[in-house]
């Protein structure tokens, strides 16, 4: 759907991407506080065999391309569980240096930052939310850009469609256990792209909303079956654990 809010929103920009993906991202984690992690690793990415069925896209932009880059991060982590939290929160820093001198074909930075919450308000009944941002800075490839929409945040949006350097989102969600094993979720939210982190608040933000049904297959692990809406969008998602 091309760079930025503005080429997101035409219909004649909307392009099949077709390649062979291959993605390696191991870390390792040292906690030196409670609750509190120092993690560092690799990320490892690979495309291949990149095609597209418009000339939106150029052919350098469908060359074969290595990513490779130095991860670091900082995290606090009190929730109760992780797959299906109750209570506690998450707070967490990720930088990737991806550089040359790792064997990458391009050299940029990306900075993401996440919190979350929640809160047990009843026995069957959770509030969560979260803040989700991301900065991507230096000669990044169109498919490595801060990209809106997925099956975790900005639910009713083609993953994707809106591509930029910088992304601000935020959701909050109500779910709610009917039984042992049958519940449901709603949740609101909202989000915007843009060159840089300073021009986030400037335009209007994209908004999300739906609902979802649960199945808890087993003790706080859920089936889920989400229907979100979006900006003259919608989507439905099948999943394995909560959005986030």
């Amino acid at each position: 759907m091309g760079i930025g809010k503005q080429a997101a929103e035409f219909d004649s920009n909307k392009t099949l991407v077709e390649a062979q993906i291959l993605g390696f991202t191991p870390k390792v984690a040292y906690q030196f506080l409670p609750n509190t992690y120092f993690l560092f690793g690799a990320d490892i990415e690979s495309y291949r065999k990149l095609s597209s069925d418009t000339e939106v896209l150029t052919p350098r932009d469908l060359e074969n391309t290595f990513l490779s880059a130095a991860t670091v991060s900082v995290e606090y982590d009190s929730r109760d569980f992780e797959l299906n939290a109750y209570a506690g929160m998450l707070f967490s820093i990720n930088w990737n240096a991806y550089r040359t001198e790792f064997g990458s074909d391009f050299d940029f930075d990306e900075v993401t930052l996440n919190y979350r919450q929640y809160y047990k308000m009843t026995s069957d009944t959770v509030f969560a939310w979260e803040v989700y941002a991301q900065d991507v800075q230096g000669d990044i490839p169109w498919f490595a850009l801060s990209a809106l929409g997925s099956d975790k945040r900005m639910r009713g949006y083609y993953s994707g469609q809106y591509r930029d350097n910088s992304q601000l989102s935020s959701q909050v969600e109500l779910r709610h256990q009917f039984n042992l094993r049958h519940g449901m979720v709603a949740w609101v939210g909202g989000g915007n792209v843009a060159d840089s982190h300073q021009e986030l608040l400037h335009s209007q933000w994209l908004p999300t909303y739906g609902i979802g049904y649960r199945f808890a297959f087993k003790p706080r692990v859920n089936v889920r079956l989400d229907y979100g809406l979006g900006k003259n969008s919608q989507a439905v998602y099948f999943q394995i654990n909560e959005a986030f």
